[in-house]
């Protein structure tokens, strides 16, 4: 079962997580030729959701976190239910596409395929993707971005955000390989937003558990002078696209 590590902090989770380019989704529907109907998985708020939701007729997103959902951004032709990744709740045989974004490290692999299995129809596509480290143009912030993120937090991350930092190279992919996309998305933050990203980490919600003071709100006072004026920041995007059969 995927574990639930962002009820907490759903409400930041849905401010400040970056969201994906439209390049992600038409290279997605270029390799989806039917588009009834789509299944997000892990939607979170419903980032992914709401792109696809004008190229489907009907969208069923699931998360097992009733807060995250609570949060999501609707639309008319968007089914939001609560739902793991490993037991959805849909009907046998009725996705086109399968979508899971920057949560497939979460989940129990072997059960997962079972269960798009089962939901897909014939020859329906699977896209999953997710994003590296952020960074910047800024070496001297890269570094403590690295601090953060390695030297105050390292002992605090699931086991699970090593699959993240390879890029979903070792992680089981049982499909038929389709055309690869990798990208990098580029944003441009200020100090709130900085902080709001990296208070929305699992692994702080971990850390103030055990010590009772956010790391992030330190840290974002160590970076005064560096975060003066807007900072561009980019994300690796890497994308694991396959064709699903019965």
């Amino acid at each position: 079962m995927a574990k639930d590590l962002f009820s907490t902090q759903a409400s930041s989770y849905a401010g400040f997580r970056p969201g994906y380019p439209s390049s992600l989704f038409e290279h997605i529907l270029e390799c989806t030729p039917n588009r009834d109907t789509a299944w997000d998985c892990a939607t979170g708020n419903g980032q992914s959701a709401i792109s696809l939701a004008p190229h489907f007729t009907q969208i069923f997103a699931t998360d097992i976190s009733a807060p995250q959902l609570e949060h999501a951004t609707q639309a008319y032709n968007i089914i939001y239910r609560q739902g793991s990744a490993e037991s959805s709740g849909l009907p046998d045989a009725a996705v086109d596409l399968v979508t899971v974004a920057q949560a497939y490290h979460w989940f129990n692999f072997e059960l997962f395929q079972q269960e798009v299995r089962r939901v897909a129809r014939p020859r329906a596509t699977i896209a999953v993707w997710g994003y590296g480290l952020v960074c910047t143009s800024n070496e001297t912030l890269n570094a403590r971005i690295q601090y953060l993120y390695k030297d105050v937090l390292g002992a605090y991350w699931d086991k699970e955000r090593e699959l993240v930092d390879k890029h979903y190279a070792s992680v089981p992919f049982p499909y038929e390989p389709l055309s690869s996309f990798d990208a990098v998305m580029q944003y441009t933050w200020n100090p709130l937003q900085f902080q709001g990203f990296f208070s929305s980490w699992s692994a702080v919600q971990h850390y103030k558990s055990q010590h009772g003071v956010d790391p992030v709100a330190d840290w974002i006072n160590t970076l005064s002078t560096m975060l003066e004026q807007p900072v561009d920041v980019f994300f690796p995007l890497f994308l694991k696209l396959g064709r699903i059969h019965p």
